[in-house]
């Protein structure tokens, strides 16, 4: 479980690097460069997208926490569904919940598989 969430904070720092690689690129003046570092930015980010939900989607049924940015609210439950905007949790009260992708801060992924002593 440590590893896949060091895995989605890798991913998430890639992405922030690809940024600042396209913003250092953008004060050039040839505007051809320019094109290719950001066609270069956008795979990166499609890329880091399609892995990041191809993995939660194991997790489909599983226990997950999301915690929002600039809030101090988590939203614990089951992951029922994905979708390119965002993902749907059955939280304890049976609601479902969507939480929008460009809310979340953290996901902490539960081993619900461990059995407890």
């Amino acid at each position: 479980m440590k590893k896949l969430s060091l895995i989605f904070i890798l991913l998430a720092a890639l992405s922030f690097s690809a940024v600042a690689e396209d913003a250092a690129d953008s004060t050039t003046t040839n505007p051809d460069y320019t094109e290719k570092s950001m066609e270069s930015t956008e795979s990166t980010k499609k890329s880091s997208e399609k892995s990041f939900f191809a993995e939660l989607e194991n997790y489909i049924g599983k226990n997950i926490v999301v915690y929002i940015s600039d809030v101090d609210v988590t939203v614990r439950g089951e992951l029922l569904e994905i979708f390119s905007e965002g993902l749907y949790i059955r939280n304890i009260f049976k609601v479902s919940v969507f939480v929008s992708k460009s809310s979340i801060s953290y996901i902490e992924l539960r081993n619900t598989d461990a059995k407890k002593n």
